[in-house]
């Protein structure tokens, strides 16, 4: 057993705690940005919910496609990416 699979062994045996944390630390994260980034927030705590708890697919939650449509448009230095497409 691997240490990811220890951690969401433990997460998924304390559900509603970790998915109350979640809430609390979108919530901050909310508050220190003035809700600029409101939905975004919100589509993470979402993410962060479904895997735990989860058991199919090994753990993991769907793949989401605006998520990997904007890792396609990006670099990992918060640059865009030049060889993707543009957006209309």
């Amino acid at each position: 057993m691997g240490i990811f699979d220890e951690i969401k062994g433990h997460a998924d045996a304390n559900e509603a705690a970790v998915e109350a944390g979640i809430d609390r630390a979108g919530d901050a994260v909310e508050q220190h940005t003035g809700g600029a980034h409101a939905a975004q927030v919100d589509r993470a705590q979402e993410f962060a919910k479904d895997w735990v708890g989860s058991s199919q697919d090994g753990g993991q939650p769907q793949a989401d496609p605006q998520a990997e449509e904007f890792s396609e448009q990006w670099t990992g230095d918060n640059q865009p990416n030049e060889d993707a497409a543009p957006q209309a």
